[in-house]
């Protein structure tokens, strides 16, 4: 799960911390650690975060209920409860609010990494950040927390996927787009993108050399898959 980045709103500072490192090992980014409602909010608005971690008890007026109905209200992101009860009352006002997932205390490590998964998956299965522009198909807007920045598409040095989403690679820059990688090829075909293997999109115009069956783009090393070994490199201007 490269480049995710999650909030961990926890009262008890063992808990966040122990929570923290655990998600630093697995390879996620921790953007912020919060252990009031107030400091909760405070980090949902400063900082950067693809889903969040929420104790429903934060020894507070307002609860972690509160805090994820603005996560799925204003922020439109997933989010997981953290909680020492499993009643049915619990459950029946936690449900309204449309978590990602509900994880009891004491958190077992490979049910937070699961349950991470499954959230990060689903959401991004249904939640496109790549906008392409009506007027002109030379570039893409990708949405990058509240702002669209522009990504000219003869920029784009090759497209990876991962799982159910991809990464666009510039030249000194990785980018995180929420759909597939069939659905970025077609989007990307007319501009001399060509699939050279069943996770690789390349520009074909990026290409600073081959060497036996796989391709240089920086430094980058690419693999042209069996099948498409014939067709690609006869399509090359080889002299």
């Amino acid at each position: 799960m490269d480049n995710i980045k999650i909030i961990i709103i926890e009262d008890e500072a063992i808990i966040a911390q122990d929570l923290a490192l655990t998600l630093t090992k697995e390879g996620y980014i921790v953007s912020a650690i919060a252990m009031s409602y107030k400091k909760a909010i405070e980090a949902l608005n400063n900082n950067p975060f693809d889903i969040a971690l929420v104790d429903i008890n934060l020894n507070a007026e307002k609860t972690g209920i509160e805090l994820g109905r603005i996560i799925h209200n204003q922020y439109n992101k997933p989010f997981i409860y953290l909680t020492s009860y499993s009643d049915k009352e619990t459950m029946r006002s936690v449900l309204p609010t449309h978590p990602s997932g509900y994880l009891i205390k004491p958190i077992k490590k490979n049910d937070l990494r699961n349950a991470l998964e499954i959230a990060v998956y689903n959401y991004l299965k249904y939640h496109s950040n790549l906008v392409e522009n009506r007027d002109t198909k030379n570039h893409f807007y990708i949405k990058n927390g509240k702002t669209f920045v522009k990504i000219l598409k003869s920029d784009i040095h090759y497209v990876k996927a991962f799982d159910n989403y991809a990464f666009l690679y510039q030249k000194n820059n990785k980018i995180l787009v929420t759909e597939t990688l069939k659905s970025i090829e077609s989007k990307l075909s007319e501009f001399n993108f060509k699939r050279v293997h069943r996770s690789y999109l390349v520009n074909i115009n990026q290409i600073e050399g081959i060497e036996d069956k796989s391709i240089r783009i920086g430094d980058q090393l690419i693999p042209v898959s069996r099948q498409n070994q014939s067709w690609f490199f006869s399509s090359l201007n080889v002299l």
